[in-house]
């Protein structure tokens, strides 16, 4: 531990160097180190491309017996498609990601609503509940948590979340090309 801290400034390692020009905002899903390669996108797809659309085929072929029911069935089951659609080409098929976003959004924005009337007619609020009850305090933490980066893909396209290296193209230069910018 001792012999590192003695090794001079300009032998460290490329990475404690650039440390020292980090800014706030330098926070990205690359920076960390979090890259989805082409490889992994591959094995998202054929692993839960089945899944979802067994799933949505189940849910549309088991109907519901009210017609609530059955409009969040299709909608599950269009979120399914959607999700599969994109996975098969994260990159071209952003659309099918918004959708999915979309999705998420009015989920829990109605989840939020339905509770906040249930309070209005006398049900307790529930911030001292568990995760697991349905409740205000869930249906907020939900929109928080879920909702509003679900807000931000729609509306900007990015979410401001690791996902965002999956759904866009790959930078052309390297770190190397970067640091080299940099210094000039």
């Amino acid at each position: 531990m001792e012999e590192f801290e003695k090794v001079p400034r300009t032998a460290q390692p490329a990475a404690v160097a650039a440390a020292d020009r980090w800014e706030p905002g330098d926070c990205t899903a690359e920076s960390l180190g979090v890259q989805a390669s082409a490889a992994m996108k591959r094995w998202y797809f054929w692993v839960l491309a089945p899944l979802m659309l067994g799933s949505a085929a189940i849910m549309v072929v088991n109907e519901a017996p009210t017609p609530t029911g059955r409009i969040i069935g299709y909608g599950i089951a269009l979120t399914l498609i959607l999700a599969t659609v994109g996975l098969a080409n994260p990159v071209r098929f952003t659309w099918a990601w918004r959708g999915v976003a979309v999705a998420i959004l009015l989920a829990y924005v109605s989840y939020a609503v339905s509770e906040f009337v249930a309070v209005l007619h006398g049900k307790p609020v529930g911030w001292s509940g568990g995760r697991g009850e349905v409740s205000l305090r869930n249906a907020l933490l939900g929109l928080f948590f879920f909702g509003v980066p679900a807000a931000r893909y729609v509306f900007a396209g990015r979410s401001g979340t690791v996902v965002d290296t999956m759904v866009r193209e790959p930078a052309a230069d390297t770190a190397e090309q970067r640091d080299a910018a940099d210094k000039t």
